[in-house]
This record gives C-alpha cells, sequence and structure tokens, in this order.
C-alpha cells in the first residue's frame, strides 16, 4: 500500500516521540514506528523540508 501514497499529498503530521510518526493523507494514513523494537537499522524516517521553489532545505531536516 505504501507506494500507492508516493506522489500525494500529506494533509496532517502527528509525531509521538519514541512511538510513531503518523502521516494522514486524507483518503489513508501510513503510521512509522518510532520504538527501537520495530526497526532494524539506526534510522526510521527522515524528513527533508522543500522551499517553495522545490529545492531542499537541509537546515530543517528531521531525522528519527
Amino acid at each position: 500500500m505504501t507506494c500507492t501514497l508516493i506522489g500525494r499529498t500529506v494533509q496532517a503530521v502527528s509525531i509521538k516521540t519514541d512511538e510513531h510518526v503518523l502521516l494522514d493523507f486524507g483518503e489513508a494514513t501510513l503510521t512509522i514506528p518510532l520504538d527501537e523494537d520495530s526497526f532494524p537499522g539506526p534510522e526510521a524516517a527522515h524528513f527533508v523540508p522543500v522551499n517553495r521553489d522545490g529545492s531542499f532545505r537541509p537546515e530543517g531536516m528531521m531525522i528519527w
């Protein structure tokens, strides 16, 4: 299901530290667990903001 969300606009985001990141797409939601037992690597998710022109703004980047 996650591939069907590529290119869609996120309507809302909810972050609960050490629990999850919830992305609400309106018609679907994607939950990314943040507890240590839920992912095998050092990172669960990256958020990289962009400027209005589409260029990346790395100073606002968040990594969980």
